[in-house]
């Protein structure tokens, strides 16, 4: 449920909410982003590694990196979602910049 509020005078009073709550938003989904990219760039490490210790009996690695490989894969179908909410929460930002500049007010 998305609720904004209308009264531009209501919404001077919670610059500062508005300001932080912008910020913490753009904060967790950058590192949501970075964790994936983490979790992505680990595929062909497991894929290397799988050729590798291959009929060698430690079936425990294999195991780890097939998990690894799963996760990967999960995450590239979660990535856009985060582009995006990064996108919309920068234009956020922006609009709330504008909003201040327009009432003379300094964030």
């Amino acid at each position: 449920m998305k609720i904004t509020i209308k009264d531009e005078t209501l919404r001077l009073l919670y610059i500062e909410q508005e300001k932080d709550f912008i910020a913490e938003k753009i904060k967790y989904h950058q590192r949501s982003f970075y964790l994936c990219l983490v979790a992505i760039a680990g595929i062909p490490v497991c894929y290397f590694m799988n050729i590798t210790f291959v009929g060698t009996g430690m079936f425990f690695i294999l195991v780890l990196n097939f998990l690894w490989a799963i996760l990967g894969v999960f995450t590239l179908l979660g990535i856009l979602p985060i582009l995006l909410n990064i996108k919309k929460y920068k234009e956020m930002r922006q609009e709330h910049g504008e909003f201040l500049i327009k009432y003379n007010r300094s964030s």
